[in-house]
């Protein structure tokens, strides 16, 4: 009969141990798009609606919680997919302003522009860069769609 405790302790045992050295990574790491050295910024991609309606797009954007009001960048889009290089390892929201007939409409995401050392898996250390991805769209374009 197997001792439970003692199985327990050593599968704890050997996740302390290892786990002190290296992250451990649960994704598939593309060792060709790496960054050797730790990037000092990293992109935030925003997605937003551009339309007959509002060709350019007031955005703004936050570090942090919108509510905490930081503002770090405002600014233009003319295109439906933007980048912004940030530095990383922060949390970033966005807003951005539409006009939906004659109402003002803001729409707002946010998200953490992870980075991630693996050194497991590639020749070398490897700098992963994850999350950064808003979409702030109009996600109702008619002005009878509109919440009330």
């Amino acid at each position: 009969m197997i001792n439970h405790g003692r199985l327990i302790w050593l599968v704890l045992m050997v996740l302390m141990v290892t786990s002190c050295d290296e992250n451990i990574i649960l994704f598939e790491v593309d060792c060709s798009e790496c960054y050797t050295q730790r990037p000092e910024y990293a992109p935030l991609t925003i997605e937003l609606t551009i339309n007959e309606e509002n060709p350019e797009v007031p955005f703004t954007i936050y570090l942090g919680e919108y509510e905490k009001d930081q503002i770090r960048i405002e600014d233009t889009a003319y295109y439906s997919v933007i980048s912004v290089d940030l530095i990383p390892s922060r949390y970033y929201s966005v807003r951005a302003e539409y006009h939906v007939g004659d109402k003002t409409v803001y729409a707002l995401d946010g998200d953490e522009i992870e980075l991630v050392k693996v050194t497991s898996q590639c020749d070398s250390v490897c700098w992963v860069i994850r999350g950064g991805e808003t979409d702030v769209r109009l996600k109702y374009e008619d002005p009878d769609d509109l919440p009330k």
